[in-house]
């Protein structure tokens, strides 16, 4: 496996982690700040293999960071889904949900 499938198999496990702390948000058992605290290493800190093998991928985290922050939910959605995507195309489904 090389570095650039690490880090997008990497991504999809902070995928996870970042659903669960906004629905964790989201249903009143975590304040903002812990949010926040919880989606910074996985979106911003992420990493630097993922920065370096994948640029877009790491843009398209920190728009996801910024996202949350201002707590535009339906485009937070959206853009995990796009970021879903790009995981899928980069590496096949097979190697990811397989």
């Amino acid at each position: 496996m090389d570095m650039e499938e690490l880090a997008v198999i990497n991504t999809y496990k902070d995928m996870n982690k970042i659903a669960y702390y906004i629905i964790m948000y989201l249903t009143g058992q975590i304040d903002k700040e812990r949010l926040m605290k919880n989606v910074k290493e996985p979106t911003l800190d992420a990493p630097s293999a993922r920065r370096k093998e994948l640029p877009e991928l790491g843009e398209l985290m920190k728009e996801l960071y910024d996202l949350i922050d201002n707590e535009v939910w339906a485009h937070v959605a959206d853009h995990m889904q796009e970021i879903q995507n790009y995981i899928v195309e980069k590496i096949g489904e097979n190697d990811v949900f397989g």
